[in-house]
């Protein structure tokens, strides 16, 4: 009796151990649940997306009858890229304070730090611009950057013309970046219904805006200081996560955003062993502590991390075939098909989200191929998957050989072949017979 019960408890052990090696499993599979209502990972080196929740911002642009999402001052890293990507062709090592600076809302240098008493036409140089506007966030040195950059001829900084002509160039560089649902109002993301983006093609912009040395390495700074009119300005990063590790993966920058219509909104970007993931979050809560985005973006960026690509096709499959046209006689003769299967020797594998589970495509390429190229040890087709900005080439081979092809028209070649050789034998014999004949006629003349 003992014993029997012993096994039953022995079983029952089994049994939960076995279900909460499933259920981990199972929860660690699953995608974390966020206070966002819109978020996205991206590998910063592949393209590919990893996490994904509304990333293109659909479900709530229908809830709330919006064009878009709204990315209140992520907008000022484009703001960061187009001056960047234009101070040294435009010579921009200082910038005037415009009249446009002058009416921006908190956050602002001008409203935060009135004993700089900064007015109009003071210079502020390049380097304090980019960090004032990357690390604190200034609502005014956005339009300082935008005045400066933008105008041009007889339109100085301080002109309608000037920034229309800036806003305009982050429109063109969204389109470049291929933000198709993007479109810019404003310098510093201030609320309009027509400023309007989502979470993916804010991922485009912070992997272009990391590929610059100048906003890679501002945006990493904890801290930094600046002098206006002789008052020191220290200069903090709104963003709590920089130079902070998630289970190993260190936060090198990113960009703050918050308005009441926009939520509060987020992109980091951060590395591990090498490996780039970049994270948006967006229309996330702005709690008491401010703290509910941050730990939406740990919470993505650490599963992005973690989890596993799942099989999308297998190797030592056959992807497809091609029908190859040729003449086994090649001038003379029938014109034959062939069948050839393409075959894949390794896996492809992709990240299993909203976006590529719906969108992943395959493209065969079977440019050059031909009978001459078929060779069963080498490549003879491509295999092009995408998956949206992520594009990736992998070798197609085949089973089937030269060799192979021409045991197949074994008899065609030994019929041929005969053909040929009865031929030669019939001109030997054409060849015999006249010099035969030659030879009767020459003795017939001798004889006569």
């Amino acid at each position: 009796m003992k014993l029997k019960r012993f096994s039953l408890v022995l079983a029952l052990t089994f049994l939960i151990s076995s279900c909460s090696s499933v259920f981990a499993k199972t929860n660690n599979e699953t995608p974390p649940a966020i206070h966002g209502s819109a978020a996205i990972t991206l590998d910063m080196e592949t393209g590919e997306i990893i996490y994904a929740k509304d990333a293109d911002g659909i479900n709530y642009s229908k809830l709330k009858g919006t064009k878009g999402m709204y990315p209140a001052s992520i907008t000022k890293l484009m703001t960061a890229l187009v001056f960047a990507e234009n101070k040294d062709k435009l010579n921009l090592n200082t910038l005037k304070y415009n009249t446009w600076a002058e009416v921006q809302p908190e956050y602002s240098l001008k409203i935060s730090f009135p004993t700089s008493k900064l007015k109009k036409g003071d210079s502020i140089p390049s380097e304090d611009a980019m960090n004032s506007l990357l690390l604190f966030s200034a609502n005014d040195m956005a339009y300082v950057i935008a005045g400066n950059v933008g105008k041009s001829g007889s339109k100085d900084e301080n002109s309608k013309e000037a920034i229309d002509n800036f806003i305009n160039m982050m429109n063109k560089e969204a389109s470049r970046l291929n933000m198709k649902n993007t479109h810019f109002v404003t310098a510093n993301g201030l609320h309009d219904v027509q400023h309007y983006t989502t979470p993916y093609d804010l991922s485009l912009l912070g992997r272009a805006a990391l590929k610059n040395n100048w906003i890679s390495n501002t945006m990493k700074l904890k801290k930094a200081d600046m002098s206006i009119n002789g008052v020191n300005i220290p200069l903090e990063n709104r963003n709590k996560l920089v130079g902070e590790t998630i289970n190993g993966a260190l936060c090198i920058g990113g960009k703050t955003g918050y308005t009441s219509d926009a939520g509060r909104c987020l992109l980091a970007i951060f590395e591990k062993d090498g490996r780039k993931i970049l994270g948006v979050v967006m229309n996330s809560v702005y709690d008491s502590k401010d703290s509910f985005v941050f730990e939406d973006m740990k919470k993505i960026i650490n599963w992005s991390y973690e989890t596993k690509r799942i099989n999308y096709l297998k190797k030592d499959s056959v992807i497809g075939t091609t029908n190859l046209k040729y003449k086994p006689l090649k001038f003379l003769g029938p014109e034959k098909s062939l069948e050839v299967p393409l075959i894949l020797k390794e896996d492809v594998n992709y990240f299993n989200n909203e976006i590529n589970s719906k969108e992943i495509a395959k493209k065969i390429d079977t440019k050059g191929l031909s009978l001459k190229s078929l060779n069963i040890d080498k490549p003879v087709a491509k295999l092009v998957v995408s998956q949206r900005e992520a594009v990736k080439s992998y070798n197609l081979y085949t089973n089937i050989s030269k060799s192979q092809i021409i045991k197949s028209n074994i008899i065609l070649y030994l019929a041929a072949g005969a053909v040929v050789l009865a031929i030669i034998v019939l001109i030997i014999l054409i060849i015999f017979s006249i010099k035969k004949f030659k030879n009767r006629r020459t003795r017939s003349k001798y004889w006569s």
